[in-house]
């Protein structure tokens, strides 16, 4: 909420601003899988694993490449994953090097020769000219609505002019929690204060640093960050068909435009008509021309993919405020409902503006404002038209907010709803409200995300939403509740006469009387449903309890510069099934995390077991799946898990579309009667029915399979064009009986009580029997010749695999000991002559060193050698050594601090931590291989720094900014405008 200076409402100046919202609508596109021989389609590709370290972090540590526009990926200690979500786009995708880098809204000089200023880092540009053309074209008015002499105002007697940049004035921000941004350190170590602060670093230097409007505040005023412009009676309308209108697509250069914004081959440039020739100011993300207008300033913010302007009216002039459009790729078309929208070649959609409306200081409000597009001498004009007898009235009290604005498709969406005016959307604005408002009335907010793919087989364990609590007039606490949604939505059509529907109760409830920080409320319960299909993602709403009494509360939305909501999704990679980056071992043991996986061929049909399934029945019982049975788990709104030949579950996110995950290779497209198209890059085709069943697959070679269902819902018969039909038979007990193929042979099936596959006949009479425990695991195999493999579990992870098999009349067994060491990321297999197999995995539970050991290894590694260790601050000491010989291999370290384990490490180095400034230590390391065999030790002692007598100095709002030590030492932080610490750095 952006707050005004007293002053201001004793003169007369009258703040009118129209906030233009550039927001990209990409569509995202993903690569397709290839199809195997025999037509089934191979959903997994191997996936980079470079990024990912060979031990885990001891802080959670960004995963860079795992960026998508509106995310980021953290590997935790623990070796969990955390995903956060942002509504306003964070990243951008570098064509040059196709690397995700941090957005930087800044302005700088573009360095090239139309000496523009542009956005400093993002794949949206935004350009603006140093200094504004004056205008040949005269300003549009109606002298019938100006009552005045130009330059003075109805309703006050005294008049103030100003450059605008201290008209509007926020708080300063004091958030310091945002863990997503890095950290830069220069010179030498951080010192630890007083109290630990969490400091996350990132592996990229370049940042986004924002600036807040300065300024003090004594009278809250509505919301004046997507402020826009005033206007009177447009000319010649363009005249349209069915809400469209006329508008040039032909290439036009943006060098002539004041501002311009352009993505690919589409771009918009704006001229003012009636401009005066003056200078821009920039400050950090933002540029101002002061009195580009008479009386008038602009003012033009970036943020992410949007860009807004705001027209500073310091007296009552005029309400009509012009410019002249350059377009190229797109055309601006004047829809039905009062927004205007501007579409490319293709008819999609790029930017649209919003219909606009306004507000006086005192919260008085007028939805009477319009955009209007028109032609004039082959130029294409775009008009805001407020009502001039409102900006006139006695009552009105000066500044006068107009709120259009240029925004995206409307997917990703946040706004509160107002019962003082029950027909206004405020998707534009930057504060969302809960509670009882002076202004507004009863408020409540609603919110909804895109939400990102997940690694294949992630499972979510927890989800927060975090909202931003900005009103610092609030004193006791509020409890806050959170809502799931429950129909369809937009941003510019919720009202509070147009509401989505909610439960009867909430979801979740927070009590707090947080300023300058969180709100958090759990979610997982919520999330998870979102990603399994359960329910749809219509988003929240939140509500004040107490909406008559007690003070409302603001929280930033997505158009505000700083503090922005967030989605955080915490999950673990818990491998099922079997693809290019899932291993197992012979057994059919996934080392990784103990899933039994066994696969049989049925004439074309490829039968699939998971233990880690086996509460999960398809149609030849428990934790079995056939190929047949891919599906998608479908979501009216929401992302779609694909449920794969083998189990695996692959969660396509949503952008607009379906974005696919790592390692999948296909383009998901919903058709318009909710069916559904997975597509190859080969042009193979998968069609799945409207509620998610293999519908179809249509081959590079024009061969079709089709997929029929019976009354039941169960499938019935694949009908293979080029081969013919086979056909499925069921049982009483529901589960499949007998298959039979094109050339009518047979595969029969029986289960036992517990709906467990029992046994399995094939064409030759061949049987092929399982056995199960309780909990539907398989525990033996005993194959036609008679073989059997028994099978042993601890905590659903397999930890004895016994095979016995006949040869030549004698018996014999083979066992394989599985051993989990969760921790180091390693499990250990160990076989009847005592030989071991070691398995190391990174965080995605993919092998990435595997060590044989004899059983006959008794030779212990060599002693480390060189050990050394030296201060890092007060607080650390970091030891490294040169590497000690196996005659194998060496499998890690062991460190001891005075005589006690402290850690261990792959690697030779090692760093403590959270040490006595001013103390001596003993650390001592030993070298193991994998057959367990341990060197002698090495020690050494070193001490940490002592520091002594340290002064401590803090700003206004409470953040330390300098340490100086008596030794002489200052050490200097520095914020974001979000007050999140930025850099450290030694001065001395």
């Amino acid at each position: 909420m952006a707050k005004v200076k007293k002053k201001f409402f004793r003169v007369s100046t009258l703040l009118v601003s129209l906030g233009l919202v550039f927001n990209c609508l990409s569509s995202s596109t993903t690569n397709a899988v290839p199809i195997d021989a025999e037509g089934n389609p191979e959903l997994i590709s191997a996936t980079e694993v470079s990024e990912l370290p060979t031990k885990l972090p001891k802080d959670k540590q960004e995963l860079v490449s795992k960026r998508t526009k509106y995310s980021t990926r953290y590997l935790n200690r623990d070796g969990s994953y955390t995903e956060e979500v942002f509504k306003e786009p964070q990243f951008y995708l570098d064509k040059v090097d196709n690397k995700w880098k941090k957005i930087d809204n800044t302005l700088k000089k573009s360095g090239k020769k139309n000496k523009k200023f542009e956005s400093a880092a993002n794949d949206i540009i935004f350009s603006f000219s140093e200094e504004s053309s004056p205008s040949d074209t005269e300003a549009v008015t109606d002298p019938d609505n100006i009552e005045q002499e130009s330059g003075t105002n109805p309703n006050n007697t005294e008049q103030e002019t100003s450059t605008g940049s201290d008209i509007i004035e926020q708080e300063p921000n004091t958030n310091t929690e945002n863990t997503t941004t890095p950290v830069e350190q220069e010179n030498t170590e951080l010192p630890l204060q007083e109290e630990a602060t969490d400091i996350t670093t990132q592996t990229e230097t370049d940042m986004a640093v924002s600036s807040d409007q300065e300024g003090t505040v004594e009278t809250e005023a509505p919301d004046s960050s997507d402020q826009e412009i005033v206007i009177t009676e447009p000319a010649s309308p363009v005249q349209t068909e069915q809400g469209g209108s006329k508008g040039a697509s032909e290439s036009v250069k943006q060098t002539d435009s004041l501002v311009s914004v352009e993505e690919n081959d589409n771009s918009v440039g704006f001229t003012p008509v009636g401009a005066e020739q003056v200078q821009g100011v920039v400050k950090d993300n933002q540029i101002t021309y002061p009195n580009l207008f008479p009386a008038t300033d602009a003012r033009y913010t970036t943020n992410g993919d949007s860009l807004k302007e705001d027209l500073i009216l310091h007296s009552f002039t005029n309400n009509i405020f012009s410019f002249e459009l350059n377009l190229n790729g797109v055309t601006p078309n004047m829809e039905n409902d009062g927004t205007i929208s501007f579409k490319d070649l293709n008819g999609d959609t790029k930017w649209y503006f919003d219909k606009p409306f306004m507000d006086d200081a005192n919260g008085k409000h007028s939805d009477d404002v319009r955009l209007e597009l028109r032609e004039d001498n082959g130029k294409t004009y775009v008009d805001v038209v407020a009502d001039s007898a409102f900006l006139q009235e006695a009552d009105t009290v000066y500044p006068v907010t107009i709120d259009p604005t240029i925004s995206n498709s409307d997917v990703m969406r946040d706004t509160f709803i107002s019962s003082t005016n029950p027909n206004t959307a405020y998707s534009s604005a930057a504060k969302m409200y809960t509670g009882k408002h002076s202004t507004y009335g009863t408020t409540r907010t609603l919110v909804q995300w895109y939400l990102p793919s997940l690694p294949n087989s992630a499972e979510i364990s927890t989800a927060t939403f975090k909202a931003y609590q900005s009103n610092t007039s609030a004193t006791t606490n509020a409890t806050i509740d959170l809502f799931r949604i429950t129909d369809y939505w937009t941003g510019t059509g919720a009202t509070w006469n147009n509401p989505p529907t909610i439960p009867a109760s909430p979801y979740a409830s927070v009590t707090s009387n947080v300023v300058g920080g969180y709100y958090t409320w759990d979610v997982s319960n919520l999330v998870k449903d979102w990603y399994s299909g359960a329910r749809p993602n219509y988003g929240f709403l939140l509500k004040q309890q107490n909406e008559s009494t007690t003070t409302y509360r603001s929280f930033s939305s997505v158009n505000d510069t700083a503090n922005l909501p967030v989605l955080t999704i915490n999950y673990n990679i818990d491998p099922i099934g079997i693809g290019p980056n899932w291993f197992t071992t012979e057994d059919g043991v996934n080392p990784t995390n103990g899933n039994l996986v066994k696969q049989q061929m049925d004439f074309d049909l490829v039968r699939t077991y998971n233990s880690k399934q086996s509460s999960i029945a398809g149609i030849f019982g428990y934790g079995w799946l056939v190929n047949a049975e891919m599906h998608l788990e479908r979501n009216v709104a929401g992302p779609v898990a694909l449920m794969d030949e083998d189990g695996t579950r692959h969660y396509f996110g949503q952008d607009g579309g379906y974005v696919a995950p790592d390692g999948i290779y296909a383009d998901l497209v919903k058709n318009a009667d909710d069916t559904y198209m997975l597509t190859a890059k080969d042009g193979t085709v998968i069609d799945f029915t409207t509620d998610g069943k293999l519908s179809k697959i249509t081959e590079t070679t024009g061969n079709t399979k089709s997929y029929a269902y019976g009354p039941n819902g169960k499938l019935s018969t694949i009908n293979d064009a080029a081969r013919g039909i086979t056909t499925f038979e069921y049982g009483t007990n529901g589960y499949v009986s007998k298959v039979t193929d094109p050339e009518n042979r047979s595969f029969n099936y029986s289960y036992d009580a517990s709906k467990n596959l029992r046994t399995v006949t094939d064409a030759n009479g061949n049987v092929t029997a399982f056995e199960y425990d309780s909990a539907h695991n398989m525990t033996k195999i005993t194959d036609p010749n008679n073989t059997v493999r028994t099978i042993d579990y601890v905590s659903e992870q397999v930890t004895k695999y016994f095979t016995t098999f006949t040869t030549g009349g004698v018996v014999d067994t083979n066992t394989s000991n599985y051993s989990y060491d969760a921790a180091n990321m390693m499990t250990s297999v160990t076989d009847d002559e005592g030989n071991r197999t070691d398995y190391h995995y990174n965080a995605d539970k993919i092998i990435d060193n595997v060590t044989q050991v004899s059983a006959d290894d008794h030779v212990p590694p060599t002693p480390v050698t060189n050990l050394r260790a030296s201060a890092s601050g007060a607080t650390g000491i970091t030891l490294a050594w040169d590497a000690a010989t196996d005659n194998v291999a060496v499998s890690g370290y062991e460190i001891y601090q005075d005589g006690t384990l402290v850690g261990s490490s792959m690697e030779p180095t090692w760093s403590a931590s959270d040490l006595t400034p001013g103390y001596s230590y003993e650390f001592s390391v030993v070298a193991l291989d994998a057959a367990g065999n341990r060197s002698t030790e090495t020690s050494v002692t070193a001490s940490t720094l002592s520091y002594k007598n340290p002064v401590y100095e803090y700003d206004a709002s409470n953040r330390l900014i300098r340490i100086t030590y008596d030794t002489g030492a200052v050490y200097e932080y520095s914020y974001d405008n979000n007050g999140n610490l930025l850099k450290v750095t030694k001065t001395n």
